[in-house]
């Protein structure tokens, strides 16, 4: 199977995003991503066997009790992974020490190597073909998109020819303040 953890967009995020998209004209071909799909890749996808599946989701469970919900917060939306041959429209914002310690705390439970690259926070809107943005100049919009993250899922993706559709395996809900 092909999984991956992340973090689902909220309703209040979905609709920022969903009034954004209507006020953006694109001028070029682009596929947006449907509102179930959207999140932020906290460890990205990896193949793991269907039977050690659930030995993944005690060893998470096993940590919940240590992490508490925090806020993220995406601050300018701009073409992305690279403003120079880019393929996506995202929301990104800075990667603080909260959620760089979820991702840490995850990698070490699941015995996961970290990426090389520096993990950017991110939330992807649209996919396109390089080919089709020629005539584009840049997109860098300041917004002020909150969420409070007080789960996280490990998904199954899912590709296909249309593109990568996203099922929920498990929803891990975070420490909570009440009783302590």
């Amino acid at each position: 199977m092909r999984i991956f953890i992340g973090i689902k967009a909220d309703k209040d995020l979905l609709k920022k995003i969903s009034d954004w998209k209507k006020s953006f004209k694109i001028g070029f071909p682009a596929r947006f991503i449907d509102d179930k799909n959207l999140h932020i890749t906290l460890i990205p996808p990896w193949i793991e066997e269907k039977s050690k599946i659930k030995s993944k989701i005690s060893n998470i469970n096993s940590i919940l009790s240590k992490i508490q919900p925090f806020f993220i917060e995406l601050s300018r939306i701009k073409f992305g992974p690279d403003e120079k041959r880019p393929c996506l429209i995202w929301a990104e914002g800075v990667a603080d020490r909260k959620i760089l310690s979820l991702k840490e705390i995850i990698e070490d439970t699941l015995k996961i190597k970290p990426e090389r690259r520096i993990f950017k926070l991110h939330l992807t809107i649209a996919r396109f073909k390089f080919n089709n943005f020629k005539n584009i100049k840049r997109l860098r919009q300041t917004i002020k998109w909150k969420q409070e993250v007080k789960s996280f899922y490990l998904f199954e993706s899912i590709l296909s020819p249309k593109g990568a559709e996203y099922k929920i395996i498990k929803e891990f809900k975070l420490a909570s303040n009440s009783g302590t």
